[in-house]
Parts: C-alpha cells; sequence; structure tokens
C-alpha cells in the first residue's frame, strides 16, 4: 500500500502482485479518495492508464488506452479493471491514476507500481512479496 497526497485529494492506492492473467477487480488495483477531514470524496474526474516495462529496458511504455474509465465503488472507490499483464507479459507495471478534484482545476497524477509473474516465475521461487519497483519518470511522460 502507498499513500500519495494530492493537493486537495488525499488519495490512497492499493496493488501488489499479480498471476499473468488474473483478472482485475474490486480489492486490487484500487484507489480512495478523500478530503481534508479524511471523508470519502468523488472527484469531478478520475482515469487511469498502464504502463510497461520490459526485461532490460529502462522506460516504461503505456499500454491500451491512455484515459481507462474505472469502476465506481462506494464514494471516493475507484478501482481498475481488466487482465494482468493484458497486451503485454509478466514483468514491471505500474497503474497511473489520473484525478481532477473539480472541473476547474488542474489533473493530478499517482503512480503505483506493481509486479505480473507468470506461473513459471511462480515455480521457480518467485517472491511473491517483491514489489519494490524502480521508478523512473524521465523515460515517459502522459502529458
Amino acid at each position: 500500500m502507498i499513500v500519495k497526497s494530492l493537493p486537495g485529494v488525499n488519495a490512497l492506492t492499493t496493488g501488489g502482485t499479480y498471476l499473468f492473467g488474473h483478472t482485475f477487480g474490486k480489492g486490487d488495483l484500487q484507489l480512495f479518495c478523500y478530503d481534508s477531514g479524511n471523508n470519502p470524496k468523488d472527484p469531478f474526474a478520475v482515469t487511469y492508464c498502464l504502463a510497461f516495462k520490459a526485461k532490460g529496458q529502462e522506460c516504461y511504455a503505456t499500454v491500451g488506452p491512455l484515459t481507462r474509465t474505472p469502476v465506481h465503488g462506494a464514494v471516493g472507490e475507484f478501482y481498475a479493471t481488466g487482465i494482468a499483464g493484458e497486451l503485454g507479459q509478466p514483468g514491471q507495471w505500474k497503474i497511473i491514476w489520473t484525478v481532477q478534484e473539480a472541473y476547474n482545476t488542474p489533473l493530478m497524477t499517482a503512480e503505483f507500481s506493481f509486479v505480473v509473474f507468470s506461473p513459471s516465475d511462480y515455480s521457480v521461487g518467485f517472491d511473491q512479496n517483491y514489489v519494490s519497483v524502480p521508478q523512473n519518470r524521465t523515460c515517459w511522460s502522459r502529458f
């Protein structure tokens, strides 16, 4: 779990390590938004995109649409859908959440890294708790 502080919106993101082909749903790649009083809050807009870092590469490449619409659960709760490793392969991934607090406020982003592993990785002792993926924002940007 990583806590990111966005101006006007406190966002709590969740993620983890997933088996290739896992269907993301509630409880996986989630975003929880709160106001300054720690009350759940629905921002004006929330989108996300996924990015993959190929083995031996320094940069992440976006995969699929840049503005995916998450599922909206309870007030302030959003989660990504899709399939782990979608259009890519096992390895280092990140989800980039984009939040707009109100219609006249700037876009803010929060990133969270996660790992997608294959069954063969698991059978040779892959550490499912390993989610320490280096952040490298110098390689690419959505904007």
